[in-house]
């Protein structure tokens, strides 16, 4: 699939990044990422970009359902971080696999929540 000049690699994958560090219902500072095979030129609209590997994350793989459930993963995903000594070590990602662009029903979308830690110190 090429999008804006960029051939983006197969298979495809994209996702998120938040960078505000708390929930927000509107203003959102949000990063759309995805995967190319080769940088283009960039423009006003779309940087192109390495980004680190990342040593560890935790993800809740199966966030199956609408996003206005987001919330009570986020919530669950943050208390098992603080009960298990780890600390966070960047921004929140969300990887959308299934969603309004390929199934009709909200229950079956479904989202990858990447989160971003280190073992506390």
């Amino acid at each position: 699939m090429e999008r804006l000049g960029a051939v983006c690699a197969k298979p495809e994958y994209c996702f998120n990044i938040y960078h505000d560090g708390e929930y927000k219902e509107s203003n959102i500072d949000v990063e759309v990422c995805e995967a190319v095979v080769e940088f283009c030129k960039d423009s006003e609209m779309v940087k192109f970009k390495k980004i680190d590997a990342v040593k560890t994350v935790l993800c809740i793989i199966l966030h199956k359902g609408p996003y206005f459930l987001f919330p009570e993963a986020y919530h669950f995903a943050f208390e098992w971080i603080k009960d298990n000594g780890y600390i966070l070590v960047g921004e929140p990602r969300e990887s959308y696999v299934d969603g309004i662009w390929n199934k009709d029903d909200e229950n079956e979308w479904l989202t990858e929540i990447q989160i971003l830690i280190s073992k506390e110190k």
